[in-house]
C-alpha cells in the first residue's frame, strides 16, 4: 500500500476561479495539513501514534477554530477509547472484555414477534413507529403525575457472557411509587396455590410470549375473583383527565410526605428505615400514543408489555425489590383519552422471564463478537486495489480525516477521478479501525448502486471481509405480480415472523454479499417476505447500499437505526449528492387533493356513516378553502384540518378492523397514508415551509405543505451518524449545496483533481442559436438539427443529443429526420419516450454497444434516465450535444421557491432555476468522458452559455471553452479529430520504436 507512516501531506492546489477558490478556502488549514500524518492507518497502534502527534498541533490553530479542533480531538480520543474496548484492545495492550449493547425495545421486538404480515387490519395500518410517536402527549402525561413520578429514567444492566458482556439498556417513560399495598401478583398466587411455573423449554416453545389467558386463569370462581386485581383497566375521558390527575396527585403526594416523615424520624434506626421503604410500591410506566379507538384495546400489545417488563426487572434488581408493578398507558393522540393496564410481578418471576429472553439473544451476540474480530483483522491488512491515480490518494486521505474529525465533506469530483472507490476505501478502513460501526452508501438511481457494489467487490477481492447489503424497493423485489402484504394473498406474508429470524441467522452466518438475487433465494427457501427480511439483515450488515429514502425520508427511513432519539457510529456516503436537493423536498413535503376525500366518501358511505362523516368534514374544510382560491394562494396556517385528519385516521383504522364485503381498499389506504404523511409534515412546519393551495389544470384542488429549505430536516438525519461525505461530479456551485444540505457552517469542501488530459476533450459553445421560449420555432429547430448533423459528419460515431423538454426533443428530432432524408444520410435515430419501461431502456442503451457506420443519434431529455448514471465508455459514446441551459419550466412551485429566497435577500432565480438547470447540463456532458482512454466532444447550443452567470458554474477543466457558429462548427470539430488521430499515430510509432530498441538491446545482450 502506498500510504506509509510519516509521509507529509502533498497539497499543491492549482489556481481555481470563482467557486473553486471558495472550495479550496474551505479545506483544512495548510499548517494543520502539513503537520498531520498522510497515512490511512493499517494498524490500531499506528492510529494511536497519529492521535498523539495530532495533540501537538493544538497550539497552531487560531481563535475559534482552535477551540473547535480541541473539542473534536477530545471526541476522537474518547470514541477511539470506546472502540478499543469494544474491539478487545485496551490502551496498554491488555485484552478487554468486548461488550455487546442492545436497546430494550430492539431486544423485545426482535425476539418476541410472531405471526403474519397483514396490512389489512387497523393494527397493521400505522407503521411500527406510530405507537412510539407522540412526544407531546408523553410530556403532557408525565407532567401531570406529581412529585413521586420520575420521567425518562435511563436504565441498563450488564450481564456476563462467555468472553463478553451483554448490556441491555433503554429509557423508561416513567417510574413512580405508591404507599398502598399492591394487589396479589400472579406469580405469588401461583406460589400460594402450589402451582408449578412452566419450565424454560416450554417457555421457549411459546416464543417467550406472555402465557395465554387460559393458562393464567385459576380453576375456581374464588380464585378468578382474586385475580381480577391483576389487571387494572382505566378509561379516562379527556375532559375528566385533569380532575382525576389532580386528585390522584394530591393523594400520592400526601402519601409520599407521610413516608418521608416516617423515614426522617427513624434515621437512627436502620431497620425501621428499611421497613418504611418497603411500604412504597414501585411501578414502571410505559406510555404509547396511538390513533386507534381505545375501546377496542382489550389488553396491552405483547411487545409493549415485554418492553415494560424489561425495565421493571432492571429497576427491581437495582433497587433490590421483591415485587414491582408494570403500568401500560395508552393515549389516543386525537382525543387524549387514556387507558391503563396494570400488572404486578414478583422479582423471581421477572428474573426467570428476563433470563430466558436474554438467553435467546446470546447466539446473536456471540456471532457479533466473532465476526467483528474477523472483519477487523482483514481490514487492517487491506490495501488499495489499484495504483493511485493523480489526486486520488489525496482524496482518500481527505475522506479519512473527515471521518476522524466527525465532520462533513463536500467533494466535487470530475468523472474519472475514481470518487466511489476513493470514498468507500477510507470508510472501510475507518470501520476496521473502530471509528465507525456501519457504512450507509446512499444513491438516487439503481445504476449507481451497482457501481457501489462493484467497489466493495474490488476490496473483497483484496481480502476484505465485510458484509454488504443492497436494499431493493418492496415493489421491485416482491416475487408476486402484485404486492399484497396479507396472508391470504401472499404465502410469504403468512407466518413470516415465525420463520424470519431463522432465515436471517442462516443467511448472515453463511455469506457476506446480500444483493437482490441472494435475498430472493433465501426468502423463497424459507417462505418469508424478501423485503422485510432484507430490513432485518441490515442489522447484521457492515455496509448498506440503499436509496436516499432509507436514511432521510421520515416515513421510509430505517427505524432500526434512525428512530426518534437514536444515534449511532454511522458513516453516510451520499453519492450523486446533487439529487438530494429535489428528492429531499419531496420527502419533507406533503399534499392532499380535495377530490380524493369526496371519492372515498362515496364508496364507504354504504358501509360506515361514521367514517363518511369524518371524510365529509375534511372535504368541507377543503371546499371552503377552494372557494377563495384563484390560481395559487399562500396560507399562513392550516387551522383545524390536522384535528379532522387525526379523527379520520382513527376512523379508517377502526373501519379496517371490521369486514366490509367487496369494498376496494386501495383508495382508502392511499388516502389514509396521505393523511398520515400530511399530519407528520404538519408537525414540522416552520419558517422553511410554504403552505399553498392551487386549483390545478385538471380541475383538482391541491393543498400542499412545501418544504423549500431542507437543510434543517437533513441535518437532523445527519446528526444521527458520525460523519457524512457528499460527492458528485456536479456539485457546483458549492455554496448552493452547502447551504441546502446542511445547517453547519464549518463543513469541509474539496475539488478533486481530474485525471484527464484537456486535449482529449473539446468543449464548444454554439453562439448563434437559442432555446429561449420566445425564440423557439421551426427555424431554430432546423438550425439545431443542422448542428447535430455537422457534428456527426465531422466523425461518424455514437452521439447523444440532450434537450430540456420532450416537446423540444420531438420538434428537433422531426427536423433532423427530414434533414437526413433530404441529404441521403442513413444515420440511426433513437428517441427517449416518457415512461419508458426497464426493457425499453435496456434496448435503447444496447444500440450504443454496436458501431454504426453512418453514425447514431440518441435524442434524450436532460435530467432523465439517460442524462446521468449511465456509463458509455470509449467508442460507445464520442459526443454529447446539449441544447439549452436546462432551466426548469416556470411553474407555481418554482416561483414560490424563487420568492422564498428573494425574501431572504438572496438571488431567487439562482436557486430556483439557474442551479438546477446547469446541474442537468453538467450531468449530461459527463456522459462523454468516463475513463482515461476516452475522447470526445461536448457541444453546448445556446447563446446564454457565454454569459458570466453560466460560465462561472463550469468546472475547472471547462474554463476556456471555444465558441463557434453553424458555419464554423464543422471545421472546428474536424480539426479536433484530426489532431487526435495524429496523436494516436505518433503514439503507435513511439511504441514501435521502443519495441525495436528493446529488441536490439536484447539481441546485443545475447
Amino acid at each position: 500500500m502506498e500510504c506509509q507512516a510519516g509521509e507529509q501531506w502533498k497539497a499543491e492546489q492549482s489556481q481555481l476561479p470563482g467557486e473553486q477558490r471558495e472550495m479550496v478556502q474551505n479545506q483544512l488549514p495548510r499548517e494543520q495539513q502539513e503537520a498531520e500524518q498522510s497515512q490511512i492507518p493499517k494498524e490500531a497502534e499506528q492510529s494511536r501514534i497519529v492521535e498523539e502527534q495530532r495533540k501537538t498541533e493544538k497550539s497552531q490553530l487560531l481563535g475559534e477554530q482552535q477551540k473547535t479542533e480541541q473539542s473534536r480531538i477530545s471526541e476522537e480520543e474518547q470514541a477511539r477509547s470506546e472502540q478499543d474496548q469494544s474491539s478487545g484492545e485496551g490502551q496498554a495492550g491488555e485484552r478487554q472484555v468486548p461488550d455487546i449493547r442492545i436497546s430494550v425495545r430492539a431486544l423485545v421486538e426482535f425476539l418476541l414477534r410472531s405471526g403474519d404480515i397483514d396490512n389489512r387490519t387497523g393494527a397493521g395500518l400505522p407503521d411500527k413507529e406510530a405507537m412510539q410517536e407522540g412526544s407531546r402527549i408523553h410530556r403532557k402525561i408525565q407532567g401531570r403525575m406529581g412529585s413521586n413520578y420520575r420521567a425518562e429514567v435511563p436504565l441498563s444492566i450488564t450481564l456476563p457472557g462467555d468472553g463478553y458482556t451483554l448490556t441491555v439498556e433503554g429509557r423508561a417513560d416513567g417510574i413512580f411509587y405508591e404507599q398502598e399495598n399492591p394487589p396479589i401478583s400472579p406469580g405469588e398466587q401461583r406460589k400460594q396455590e402450589n402451582l408449578q411455573i412452566l419450565p424454560e423449554e416450554q417457555r421457549k416453545q411459546e416464543n417467550l410470549q406472555i402465557l395465554p389467558e387460559e393458562q393464567r386463569r385459576p380453576e375456581t370462581a374464588a380464585q378468578r375473583e382474586t385475580q381480577k386485581t391483576e389487571v387494572q383497566i382505566e378509561k379516562v375521558p379527556a375532559g375528566e383527565l385533569t380532575v382525576q390527575m389532580e386528585a390522584a396527585e394530591a393523594k400520592l403526594q400526601s402519601g409520599a410526605k407521610r413516608a418521608r416523615a416516617k423515614i426522617q424520624s427513624d434515621t437512627k434506626n436502620a431497620g425501621a428505615n428499611a421497613a418504611a421503604q418497603e411500604e412504597l410500591c414501585y411501578c414502571i410506566d410505559e406510555i404509547k400514543g396511538m390513533y386507534r379507538d381505545l375501546d377496542s384495546l382489550e389488553e396491552p400489545y405483547a411487545v409493549h408489555l415485554a418492553q415494560a417488563k424489561c425495565y421493571a426487572y432492571i429497576y427491581a434488581r437495582q433497587q433490590e425489590l421483591e415485587r414491582i408493578g408494570v403500568q401500560m398507558t395508552y393515549c389516543n393522540l386525537e382525543t387524549e383519552d387514556i387507558r391503563r393496564f396494570r400488572v404486578w410481578y414478583l422479582m423471581d418471576e421477572l428474573e426467570e422471564w428476563f433470563g430466558a429472553l436474554t438467553d435467546a439473544y446470546r447466539k446473536w451476540a456471540e456471532y457479533q463478537i466473532a465476526w467483528k474480530e474477523i472483519r477487523g483483522a482483514s481490514i487492517r491488512e487491506l490495501a488499495f486495489p489499484f495504483p493511485w491515480r493523480s489526486g486520488q490518494k489525496k482524496l482518500a486521505m481527505d475522506v479519512y480525516r473527515t471521518i476522524l474529525r466527525r465532520k462533513k465533506l463536500f467533494i466535487q469530483a470530475p468523472t474519472g477521478t475514481g470518487k466511489t472507490l476513493s470514498t468507500v476505501y477510507p470508510a472501510v478502513k475507518a470501520v476496521g479501525e473502530g471509528l465507525a460501526d456501519r457504512i450507509f452508501y446512499a444513491t438516487a438511481k439503481t445504476i449507481t448502486r451497482t457501481v457501489a457494489e462493484e467497489a466493495f467487490a474490488l476490496l473483497r477481492d483484496g481480502g476484505m471481509r465485510l458484509k454488504t447489503l443492497t436494499i431493493t424497493a418492496k415493489e421491485k423485489i416482491c416475487p408476486l405480480e402484485e404486492t399484497e402484504c396479507n396472508p391470504e394473498a401472499c404465502p410469504y406474508a403468512k407466518g413470516h415472523y415465525d420463520r424470519v429470524n431463522d432465515a436471517v441467522y442462516e443467511l448472515i452466518t453463511t455469506g457476506e454479499v446480500f444483493d437482490r438475487e441472494t435475498i430472493l433465494r433465501q426468502a423463497q427457501k424459507w417462505t418469508v417476505c424478501p423485503f422485510e427480511m432484507s430490513l432485518d439483515v441490515s442489522l447484521w450488515s457492515d455496509a448498506i447500499i440503499c436509496d436516499y429514502n432509507y436514511i432521510f425520508d421520515p416515513r421510509a427511513r430505517l427505524k432500526r437505526f434512525f428512530a426518534e432519539g437514536m444515534k449511532g457510529s454511522y458513516l453516510f456516503l451520499i453519492d450523486e449528492a446533487h439529487n438530494l436537493v429535489d428528492r429531499g423536498r419531496e420527502m419533507f413535503s406533503a399534499a392532499l387533493y380535495k377530490e380524493d376525500f369526496l371519492a372515498v366518501k362515496r364508496e364507504v358511505k354504504p358501509y360506515s356513516r361514521k367514517l363518511a362523516r369524518a371524510l365529509d368534514r375534511c372535504n368541507s374544510w377543503l371546499l371552503e378553502l377552494k372557494r377563495g382560491c384563484e390560481g395559487v394562494q399562500v396560507h399562513a396556517e392550516i387551522g383545524l384540518l390536522p384535528i379532522y385528519l387525526m379523527n379520520l385516521c382513527g376512523e379508517i383504522e377502526a373501519f379496517q378492523e371490521e369486514p366490509h364485503g367487496a369494498l376496494p381498499d386501495d383508495k382508502l389506504l392511499d388516502l389514509y397514508f396521505a393523511c398520515r404523511t400530511f399530519l407528520d409534515v404538519s408537525d414540522r412546519l416552520d419558517e422553511n415551509y410554504v403552505i399553498y393551495s392551487e386549483l390545478c389544470e385538471d380541475g383538482r384542488f391541491l393543498l400542499k405543505l412545501y418544504c423549500v429549505d431542507i437543510s434543517a430536516n437533513l441535518q437532523e438525519c445527519l446528526d444521527r451518524g458520525r460523519s457524512t461525505v457528499f460527492f458528485s461530479a456536479t456539485l457546483l456551485p458549492i455554496r448552493y449545496y452547502k447551504s441546502l444540505l446542511s445547517t453547519q457552517t464549518d463543513n469541509y469542501a474539496i475539488y478533486a483533481e481530474t485525471t484527464f488530459r484537456p486535449e482529449k476533450r473539446l468543449v464548444l459553445l454554439g453562439t448563434d442559436t437559442s432555446s429561449r421560449y420566445t425564440s423557439r420555432g421551426a427555424a431554430q429547430y432546423r438550425k439545431m438539427a443542422e448542428y447535430v448533423l455537422r457534428a456527426i459528419r465531422a466523425k461518424r460515431g455514437n452521439y447523444m443529443v440532450f434537450f430540456s423538454s420532450y416537446r423540444m426533443l420531438e420538434a428537433v428530432a422531426e427536423q433532423f429526420e427530414e434533414l437526413c432524408a433530404s441529404e441521403n444520410e442513413e444515420i440511426r435515430i433513437l428517441q427517449q419516450l416518457p415512461g419508458m419501461t426497464e426493457r425499453a431502456r435496456e434496448e435503447f442503451l444496447v444500440e450504443f454497444e454496436a458501431a454504426h457506420e453512418n453514425g447514431l443519434a440518441g435524442f434524450c431529455v436532460m435530467g432523465g434516465i439517460f442524462g446521468e448514471g449511465i456509463d458509455l465508455k470509449a467508442e460507445r459514446l464520442i459526443g454529447a450535444i446539449i441544447v439549452g441551459t436546462g432551466l426548469p419550466q416556470v411553474c407555481s412551485e418554482r416561483e414560490l421557491l424563487k420568492q422564498f429566497y428573494e425574501k431572504r435577500g438572496e438571488d431567487g432565480f439562482f436557486y430556483a432555476y439557474l442551479c438546477p438547470g446547469m446541474n442537468k447540463v453538467l450531468q449530461s456532458a459527463g456522459r462523454v468522458i468516463r475513463t482515461d482512454e476516452d475522447e470526445g466532444v461536448i457541444l453546448l447550443l445556446d447563446e446564454r452559455f457565454t454569459r458570466r452567470s453560466c460560465r462561472e458554474m463550469f468546472p475547472t477543466e471547462w474554463q476556456y471553452p471555444a465558441t463557434c457558429t453553424l458555419r464554423t462548427v464543422g471545421q472546428r470539430l474536424e480539426q479536433f479529430w484530426q489532431e487526435r488521430a495524429a496523436w494516436h499515430v505518433d503514439k503507435e510509432k513511439n511504441a514501435e520504436h521502443a519495441n525495436e530498441e528493446e529488441n536490439g538491446e536484447h539481441t546485443s545482450g545475447e
